[in-house]
């Protein structure tokens, strides 16, 4: 190998370690890109999370009433079973029908 050739192998050498330090200084680029949108995205959601917590603590809480009805029914001839059933679905039958 003569003088030129190694000067030229040289020359090489270094412009292909120059792409390859510009290649990696890119993917740090891009990487720290990808972490930046990470970090946005989880900010957000966390934001997110505090206000459906603030929106449901301001919802009120419906207490519950429990109402008892007491109702007299006449059998008529004094018998039945004294099931009183109410709605327009309601269905009475008595056993031995």
């Amino acid at each position: 190998m003569n003088e030129q050739e190694k000067i030229n192998a040289l020359d090489e050498s270094l412009a292909l370690n120059k792409i390859a330090i510009d290649l990696l200084n890119q993917k740090k680029k891009d990487h720290l890109r990808l972490w930046i949108i990470i970090i946005a995205l989880i900010i957000v959601n966390l934001i997110e999370v505090c206000i459906f917590i603030w929106y449901e603590s301001q919802m009120e809480t419906m207490e519950t009433v429990t109402t008892t009805t007491t109702v007299d029914q006449d059998t008529g001839e004094g018998t039945g079973n004294n099931v009183y059933q109410a709605g327009e679905h309601a269905q009475y039958s008595e056993d031995g029908d």
